[in-house]
């Protein structure tokens, strides 16, 4: 490492604040990041020590010699198809990236491969999605977003939401026969849920119906 090193300490940072950045020789410490990427930057000579992250989206271009150790982060995205909550898989993809963790990373649970949540925590997120734009959606609308999902949504998903009072079913006043539905909880508790359930969706519907 060089001599030459930059020592930030306590500071809160906006979104997207590590995205496209070229980073060097610089220890962040007791930092809180939000909801930001690490896409097309570079990491070296870069520790994180005692941080935390909302989320981290995305795949650096470089990492060399860079450490996030001792570290909360609340998710990793490391591309559009895996959103890692487990403490555990998020050390594993950490390491995969190129950055070190401080420690061996720990072995990873028998029902969390590659990394992966339960794939009804993504139709689930999927689903939840669509919400942030229309307070009610049709069944023909949901199926069309959901592609070739929709159906196990449907099947094995959707009851569970509707049994335990997450999603609740309203008045279908269009053009001939099919459902509409409403998220019945907020935005905020079921982002909170996502990020407390480690990925997992029986532990996520838990959280969804009693919170404390």
């Amino acid at each position: 490492r060089s001599e030459v090193r930059v020592e930030i300490s306590g500071l809160q940072f906006p979104p997207s604040s590590l995205r496209a950045k070229q980073l060097t020789n610089i220890q962040f410490r007791d930092c809180i990041f939000s909801h930001t990427s690490i896409a097309e930057s570079s990491f070296i000579d870069v520790d994180f020590v005692d941080c935390e992250f909302n989320a981290i989206e995305g795949k650096p271009t470089r990492v060399e010699n860079s450490t996030i150790m001792g570290c909360k982060i609340a998710l990793l995205s490391p591309d559009d198809e895996q959103r890692i909550y487990m403490p555990s898989a998020i050390d594993h993809e950490l390491v995969r990236l190129g950055f070190s963790i401080g420690q061996d990373a720990p072995p990873l649970l028998p029902d969390t491969v590659d990394g992966f949540s339960d794939d009804r925590v993504l139709m689930f997120e999927k689903f939840v999605r669509i919400f942030l734009r229309a307070t009610q959606v049709n069944e023909g609308v949901l199926r069309q977003k959901l592609g070739p999902h929709a159906t196990r949504f449907f099947d094995d998903v959707l009851p569970t939401l509707v049994d335990g009072g997450i999603v609740t079913t309203v008045v279908y006043r269009g053009s001939g026969t099919q459902h509409r539905y409403k998220l019945a909880l907020a935005l905020s508790r079921v982002q909170d849920s996502l990020e407390r359930s480690n990925g997992q969706f029986d532990d996520l519907i838990r959280r969804l119906i009693d919170p404390a």
